[in-house]
C-alpha cells in the first residue's frame, strides 16, 4: 500500500475520513493482502475523494489481471455497444470538427464496444487494454483493433490520433498526470480527448465507491485538475448514470490564465453523504445511504450546483437551541430582512397546512422554499397520486438549507421535485402532467416568507 501524502488537484494535504468500505470486492482478488477495507478521505480544501492508502503498483497489476473481470458475456457487451457506444459517438461527434483525418484511440478500450460506431462510421479505430482476456474477446467477438497492455508514451511513439477516448480510466490508475501527460504526445492542434469519469456530486452507493476507484472527481475538480495539465475544456457536462464526460484540447497559451479560482466546498460534498445516515448499511459502507435514482437523475443540477463553492454572505441563518428557525438575507443594495415574518416557523407551517385543502389538485406548484419547513410539512400531507414542484431559484439559500437541515427524505420522495430556473419549471411540470394525465395544477406561494422576498417569482407566476 502507497501513502498519499496530499490531494492531485489543489496539493494540499489536508484531508478527512470521508468512507470506509468494508470487504470490498476487489481487494479480495489481490492474493497478498489480508485487509480487504478501502479507506477513502475528502481533500478539506478543494472536495476531491481519493483512496488513502492505494494499493502499490504490484497490487494494481494484479487487480487488472483476468482475476478483474473473470466471465464475459458476449450480451453484456453488446448492450454496453449499443447503449454507450452509440450514444458516445453522436456526442462526441456533434462537439468536434470532423474535418481532416479521421483517427480514435480508446485507452483501457475493455472489449471495444465504445469504437464500433467509430468503425462502422469510416474511422481508424484502435484501442489498448491490459486485461488479457478482454481485449482478446474484443478482437475475436467485435473484430476490433485491441492491443493488450497498459498505455504510456512508447505504446503508439509518434503517432498523432484526431480522438483520444479515455473512458472511465482516471479514477482507475494510480498516476493520471502521467497518462495525461503521455496522452499529449499522441496529440496535436486538431486533436481531441474524450474524459468519462463518476462524479462524486452524483452518489450512486455503493457503485461509485470501490477498490478500484482510486479518486472521485466533482465538475469543477475535474475542471481544475485539466487545466492545471495543460487542457482546454471544449465541453462538459453529466451523463447519468456514467457520471462526468468531458471533451477536451491541449491547451491554449493564450488562455491559461482563465482557469476557475473557485474550488468545490468540501463541506457540501461531506454534507451530500454524511448527513444522510451515520447507520452502517447492507452494503457494508460505513456512513452513507443511497440516494434515490429518481434524485440522481431528477435533481442532478441542483445537486451539482449544491456542491459547488458559491458565495453565501448574503445569507445568514438565525439558530434557536443550535437548530436553524429563519435567516436573514441581505439584498444586492444592503437591505438586510428575515427571511421568515415568524418565530417558530415549523408550528405555523403546520397550521397553515392544517388549513389549505389541496385534495382536489392533482399538482401543486409551490414558489419559495424557504428553510424547507412549509414544503416539508405539505409533502406529508399530499397522496400518493399527487405531485408537487417547488421553484427556488436562490441556491446560496437551499445550500444553506442543505449543509443545516436533511434534505434527503424531501428530495428521495417521488412526488416532489425542486426547480431552479425556469426551463426546469416547465420541464417538471409538463412530466407532471403526463405521471398524473391532467392538466389541472395549483399554484400557491410558500406564505410564510417575507411578501418583499417572494416578489422575486411574479413575473415567472404570471407566466403560468
Amino acid at each position: 500500500m502507497i501513502a498519499v501524502d496530499k490531494c492531485i488537484v489543489c496539493d494540499s494535504d489536508k484531508q478527512l475520513p470521508f468512507a470506509t468500505l468494508k470487504e470490498d470486492k476487489y481487494y479480495k482478488r489481490i492474493s497478498m493482502r489480508t485487509d480487504y477495507d478501502v479507506q477513502y478521505v475528502i481533500c478539506n480544501d478543494c472536495g476531491l475523494v481519493y483512496q488513502n492508502p492505494v494499493l502499490d503498483e504490484s497490487e494494481m497489476s494484479e487487480l487488472y489481471s483476468e482475476k478483474y473481470r473473470p466471465k464475459l458475456d458476449v450480451n453484456f457487451f453488446e448492450k454496453q455497444a449499443t447503449f454507450f457506444g452509440e450514444k458516445l459517438y453522436s456526442w462526441i461527434t456533434k462537439r468536434i470538427s470532423l474535418n481532416g483525418d479521421k483517427s480514435v484511440l480508446d485507452i483501457g478500450c475493455g472489449a471495444g464496444t465504445m469504437l464500433i460506431p467509430f468503425k462502422e462510421n469510416g474511422w481508424n479505430a484502435c484501442g489498448i487494454e491490459p486485461t488479457k482476456n478482454i481485449s482478446e474477446f474484443g478482437r475475436e467477438h467485435f473484430g476490433v483493433n485491441i492491443t493488450t497492455g497498459y498505455y504510456d508514451k512508447n505504446a503508439y511513439p509518434g503517432k498523432k490520433f484526431k480522438l483520444i477516448v479515455s473512458s472511465h480510466v482516471l479514477e482507475h490508475v494510480l498516476y493520471p498526470e502521467k497518462v495525461l501527460h503521455d496522452i499529449k504526445n499522441n496529440m496535436n492542434e486538431e486533436s481531441y480527448l474524450f474524459i468519462g469519469t463518476p462524479n462524486i456530486t452524483l452518489p450512486m452507493v455503493p457503485y461509485i465507491l470501490g477498490g478500484d476507484h482510486v479518486r472521485l472527481f466533482s465538475n469543477r475538480t475535474l475542471s481544475i485538475y485539466l487545466r492545471k495539465l495543460g487542457f482546454d475544456i471544449v465541453s462538459m457536462d453529466n451523463w447519468v448514470p456514467r457520471g462526468i464526460r468531458a471533451i477536451v484540447r491541449k491547451q491554449n497559451q493564450s488562455l491559461k490564465d482563465n482557469a476557475p479560482k473557485a474550488f468545490d466546498d468540501y463541506k457540501a460534498i461531506k454534507g451530500l453523504y454524511k448527513t444522510v445516515s451515520l447507520l452502517k448499511n447492507k452494503e457494508g459502507i460505513e456512513g452513507f445511504t443511497q440516494f434515490s435514482d429518481r434524485v440522481i437523475i431528477r435533481n442532478n443540477l441542483l445537486i451539482n450546483k449544491l456542491c459547488k463553492y458559491m458565495e453565501n454572505s448574503g445569507i445568514r441563518l438565525v439558530k434557536n437551541n443550535g437548530k436553524p428557525v429563519n435567516a436573514i438575507i441581505t439584498s444586492d443594495d444592503s437591505n438586510r430582512k428575515l427571511l421568515y415574518r415568524c418565530k417558530d416557523p415549523m408550528s405555523v407551517a403546520i397550521d397553515l397546512v392544517d388549513k389549505v385543502d389541496l385534495r382536489d389538485h392533482k399538482i401543486i406548484i409551490m414558489f419559495g422554499y424557504g428553510l424547507g419547513y412549509f414544503p416539508k410539512i405539505l409533502l406529508n400531507a399530499l397522496g400518493d397520486g399527487q405531485r408537487l414542484i417547488v421553484y427556488e431559484d436562490n441556491i446560496p439559500l437551499l445550500k444553506s438549507a442543505f449543509l443545516h437541515l436533511n434534505l434527503l427524505g424531501f428530495l428521495n420522495d417521488k412526488r416532489v421535485i425542486i426547480a431552479i430556473n425556469r426551463e426546469m419549471l416547465i420541464k417538471h411540470l409538463k412530466d407532471s402532467i403526463k405521471e398524473t394525465n391532467t392538466k389541472d395544477f395549483f399554484i400557491m406561494t410558500n406564505s410564510m416568507i417575507d411578501t418583499d422576498y417572494l416578489n422575486r417569482f411574479k413575473e415567472i407566476m404570471d407566466s403560468l
